[in-house]
């Protein structure tokens, strides 16, 4: 076994690495004495049984029991697998590699899932739910406000899968069962310290005063509501819908190639009018703030593990550029 798998050779900055062998290698426990301090943890369900070698002795970035089959858990995604998952020929269509993006960690945080939606279509759900249960994060990062989280909690625990209520954020939920959960869309704090003095410090901004004021207590009622719909869950047997569903011409009762060729084809839609329409300045700026707290509280969690972020297409790109040049930086350093 040692002869297979030797100790040197792994990278000391990331002490994680893939490789292709046929076997039947599947647990901790299979490994004799020579190598205890290697774990050799399956990395894909694809068939082609890629696994991950992790030298414990130069990783923190895994917990569990090695004396324990199936308890070691892997910390850190491993982007060739998530690649392989959505990119297979044989892959469900729903998946579509354009929807993903995956930022390997490196040794000042984890790695981050990016999964680009469009809001409760059956095909996002979908995708959302089938990539993060094969690839649980340590934290799940959503595109809601704080305050809502709790109310998208209570519709993750529907009997009906997935959720009758929240659509992918709820399914989400349910996707990582016990891993964290946050919300880190506006409105929060960070966000609203930052609008303030972009409105203070651009003269061209400041016209626009009212109008991102407007629309920043308009989020806030809607957080709060969201907020109070998860205190009357916990209190009455009613569980209200506080925000406005999305229903489309499809439904999880098409089939996927419908699913898909429905996404996309409401994506080219969406991008065309985008093209000759430009956004109102306001809107312009309300969208870069968002992004900008966004990329900095994912930024902040990838240091504890992992991350999933579940975000709306329009902003997909945007998120996965700034947390790469964020990235990029710390390596330079």
């Amino acid at each position: 076994m040692a002869s297979v798998f030797p100790h040197d050779g792994f990278d000391d900055r990331h002490k994680i690495r893939s490789v292709d062998r046929p076997g039947a290698i599947t647990a901790a426990s299979e490994i004799d004495d020579a190598v205890a301090d290697t774990w050799l943890v399956p990395a894909s369900n694809d068939g082609k049984r890629r696994y991950l070698l992790v030298d414990v002795a130069r990783s923190m970035r895994i917990s569990g029991d090695p004396g324990r089959e199936g308890s070691p858990r892997l910390l850190m995604y491993d982007c060739d697998a998530i690649s392989d998952e959505v990119g297979a020929a044989d892959a469900d269509p729903r998946l579509d590699p354009t929807r993903v993006r995956c930022l390997p960690g490196a040794d000042e945080g984890g790695a981050i899932l990016l999964i680009g939606v469009v809001h409760d279509h059956p095909a996002s759900v979908f995708r959302v739910s089938r990539l993060l249960e094969t690839f649980t994060p340590d934290t799940l990062a959503l595109e809601l406000p704080p305050l809502s989280v709790p109310l998208f909690r209570r519709y993750a625990r529907d009997l009906h899968t997935p959720p009758r209520l929240g659509g992918e954020m709820s399914a989400a939920i349910r996707a990582v069962g016990e891993a964290r959960v946050v919300g880190v869309d506006a409105p929060n704090w960070a966000y609203v310290r930052m609008l303030i003095r972009r409105l203070h410090d651009d003269s061209e901004s400041r016209s626009l005063t009212r109008t991102v004021l407007a629309d920043l207590g308009r989020g806030l009622a809607q957080a709060a509501a969201c907020r109070l719909g998860a205190v009357v869950a916990a209190l009455t047997p009613y569980t209200p819908r506080v925000y406005a569903h999305i229903a489309y011409e499809v439904t999880l009762l098409d089939d996927p190639e419908t699913q898909a060729e429905h996404e996309a084809t409401h994506l080219a839609q969406h991008r065309a009018f985008m093209g000759v329409v430009d956004p109102p300045p306001e809107t312009a700026l309300v969208d870069e703030t968002r992004e900008d707290v966004m990329a900095a509280r994912i930024a902040a969690i990838r240091r504890e593990g992992d991350v999933a972020v579940v975000v709306g297409m329009s902003h997909l790109d945007g998120l996965a550029r700034r947390l790469t040049t964020d990235n990029d930086a710390a390596d330079k350093r």
